[in-house]
């Protein structure tokens, strides 16, 4: 058995780091398969792109980071079993394999951490973007994937309350409009008031033929992308906390679990399996 305060304080706290760690790994598991069931409209935007642009976007460098995120989840829990029996057993061969995995778990999310953080998004995906804008066709006939294009264009203007890329003047330079419209009818499905004019067909068609400026007090004539890498970013600011609590729990998990290895030498406190 454990002798000594200090040693069987840690062997409990230990436990209970690790089940905190359990519950994190349930959590994210879980916020990963919802990332990949309510993919934001601008997602399937970039995969339309991906599908006309001749630059290189490969959309599946930024939603493979949900299956990461689950991978590395499920490891925690499965790593955080040995953390508790090992603690609670007092067996020094499971801590010690413990500390072995919440080690190479610890620098996995480091290094994606970093990798993550160094990505240059707004190069990468903003001339993809501006490259298939000129593409954009108001009326496609007989031709699936502008349809698919069109409609995602729709989605997001009408979702985040936006227009074109960096403001209304990009649709300046698509000339499949006809007479008289100027921009698509997702630029005109709310006014700024707050009015859902989606159904009016009158205000929409004097929407698509307004000459105002992206500051428009009337309508949303600002552009997408700085709100979805607003998006984007809020989301890697999250992501960045929730790593920083974890990295700091699992850190008091390692320096736990090796106190505890190294006690048991003296004290004898942990049983080898081939001692059973």
């Amino acid at each position: 058995m454990m002798d000594g305060i200090i040693p069987n304080l840690m062997k409990y706290l230990l436990f209970v780091v690790n089940l905190v760690i359990f519950v994190l790994g349930c959590v994210i598991f879980g916020v990963g398969i919802w990332v990949l069931l309510d993919k934001p409209s601008f997602l399937v935007l970039f995969h339309e792109v991906e599908t006309l642009s001749s630059s290189d976007l490969n959309i599946d460098l930024y939603t493979i980071d949900a299956y990461i995120i689950m991978a590395v989840a499920l490891l925690m829990a499965i790593v955080s079993f040995f953390g508790c029996c090992g603690s609670i057993k007092e067996n020094r061969c499971m801590i010690g394999t413990y500390f072995f995995f919440i080690l190479t778990v610890f620098i996995l999310i480091v290094t994606a951490a970093v990798l993550n953080f160094t990505r240059d998004l707004k190069t990468s995906l903003k001339s993809p973007l501006e490259e298939a804008l000129k593409k954009f066709e108001d009326q496609p006939i007989d031709d699936e994937a502008m349809f698919a294009y069109k409609n995602a264009w729709n989605e997001v203007q009408t979702e985040m309350k936006c227009c074109g890329i960096n403001n209304v003047t990009d649709w300046m330079n698509v000339k499949t409009f006809a007479t008289g419209l100027n921009k698509p009818e997702g630029c005109c499905m709310w006014e700024k008031n707050g009015t859902d004019i989606s159904n009016n067909t009158s205000k929409i068609e004097a929407c698509r033929k307004s000459k105002d400026s992206a500051d428009s007090s009337r309508y949303y004539f600002d552009g997408c992308f700085t709100k979805i890498m607003k998006t984007i970013d809020a989301n890697k600011n999250i992501i960045l906390w929730v790593n920083l609590g974890l990295l700091g729990i699992m850190f008091i998990g390692l320096l736990f679990s090796f106190a505890l290895c190294t006690m048991g030498h003296s004290h004898h406190a942990y049983s080898r399996l081939d001692e059973n």
